[in-house]
């Protein structure tokens, strides 16, 4: 008795989330660019409200941080020549807020897609697969490799015990 053929994937693959159509060009090329990002199936039609929040969001941190380059982070007041921090500041870190906890939701971030014990698991891999690209010979056109790093004068002198360590 022969198996059947398994499918690649046993459920079919949701169509992406629409962004609303109240929407301007710049917030649908923002939808459409978040989209495009992750594979297929990424998102769901559930995810359509959080990532209408994560749109919403970005485009709200994008035009305050203008207004903010525009105006400046302190104000003065004319008539008691008080200083004080242009409201937009802290309207761009509650936008900013909403963005990073919608990118969350949506596993947008590198931690909210990778396990914490991959991610342990990748950092005990041996160093030369961990190696930094400008720590080998193949980032110095020379071949020269850089100094290793020391510590100074508290530096442990090259001193062999008594049995030989």
């Amino acid at each position: 008795m022969t198996a059947k053929p398994r499918e690649p994937r046993p459920f079919p693959i949701a169509p992406p989330p629409i962004p609303p159509r109240s929407w301007g060009r710049s917030a649908t090329r923002l939808w459409n660019r978040v989209l495009a990002s992750f594979p297929e199936g990424h998102f769901r039609a559930s995810d359509s409200e959080d990532l209408a929040v994560y749109v919403r969001a970005a485009l709200e941190v994008e035009e305050l941080e203008a207004t903010i380059a525009k105006e400046g982070r302190v104000l003065t007041d004319e008539t008691t020549k008080r200083r004080y921090a242009h409201p937009a500041c802290v309207l761009r870190d509650r936008a900013a807020a909403r963005l990073a906890s919608a990118g969350s939701k949506l596993r947008l971030h590198l931690s909210s897609r990778m396990r914490s014990e991959d991610a342990n698991t990748a950092s005990k891999q041996p160093a030369a697969q961990r190696m930094r690209p400008w720590e080998s010979n193949a980032y110095f056109e020379d071949g020269v490799t850089p100094p290793k790093k020391s510590n100074g004068k508290r530096a442990a002198p090259n001193v062999r015990d008594k049995y030989g360590f």
